[in-house]
């Protein structure tokens, strides 16, 4: 067989497949209905946002909390807490896993327990938890006497 035979079978087929595929529908297409659309933002309150991705949120690089211990998970250095509005750093109130970059000592706390902390964020974006202390255990304002902003 030569290249001219070759090049015609090529054609032949090419063009074969593009008449077969005339009036297929593209399920890859975007209608255009959709790219008209404008979505309502959601609210993040009290939602679950395990995996949430922190380098998103916009803001200072550390702020003050109160919330309540979900879990613990000692072994993977981080805690599970239920946390009010943390407007320093712009994030909303919610359930999220933050890990451990001070030495915050995990065996003193334990599920349902009202803490207070501190968050900083990390080269990575992500924010962790610096210093925290048992309100019902140390008192509501156990944060302020652990806290010395000009050694972080």
């Amino acid at each position: 067989m030569n290249y001219v035979n070759a090049f015609n079978i090529t054609g032949v087929a090419a063009f074969s497949l593009l008449v077969a595929a005339c009036g297929q529908e593209d399920e890859y297409a975007v209608s255009p209905s959709a790219t008209n659309k404008v979505e309502e933002p959601q609210s993040m309150t009290n939602d679950n946002h395990d995996g949430h991705d922190m380098a998103e949120m916009k803001g200072a690089d550390t702020d003050h909390g109160a919330g309540k211990v979900i879990e613990v998970d000692a072994e993977g250095r981080r805690i599970k807490l239920d946390h009010d509005e943390l407007t320093n750093i712009g994030m909303n109130a919610m359930t999220m896993f933050f890990g451990i970059a001070g030495d915050v000592n995990l065996a003193a706390f334990e599920t349902g327990d009202d803490v207070r902390f501190m968050v900083k964020k990390g080269r990575d974006g992500s924010y962790r938890i610096m210093t925290m202390c048992n309100a019902a255990v140390d008192g509501e304002d156990c944060l302020a006497a652990m806290m010395d902003h000009n050694e972080r």
